[in-house]
């Protein structure tokens, strides 16, 4: 069904040299399977914040912080990160 068709096609005669053709194509086709699991990220993030503390991660008010000082901020350690705790598994939405 059609909803919009009557708008479309009267938004597609008010608007010169356009046709269904001339329409750029977006490909939404994703290989999730090369993507990171939830567990390869926590190992990454674990081995990051463990070598390499002192990275700037962000800029907040001007001022630059840290990888340590953004997981201290949020009361987080290497240890004590899990993945329940990164929130980043599927869930029923």
């Amino acid at each position: 069904v059609m909803l919009n068709s009557a708008a479309e096609k009267a938004e597609l005669q008010r608007a010169p040299n356009v046709d269904f053709y001339s329409v750029a194509k977006v490909d939404t086709h994703v290989h999730l399977s090369a993507a990171m699991t939830a567990h390869h990220l926590l190992e990454f993030i674990k081995r990051k914040l463990t070598s390499s503390p002192g990275d700037v991660v962000a800029h907040v008010g001007g001022k630059p912080t840290t990888l340590a000082d953004l997981f201290t901020a949020h009361g987080v350690t290497a240890e004590s990160l899990t993945v329940d705790k990164l929130g980043v598994l599927a869930d029923e939405t």
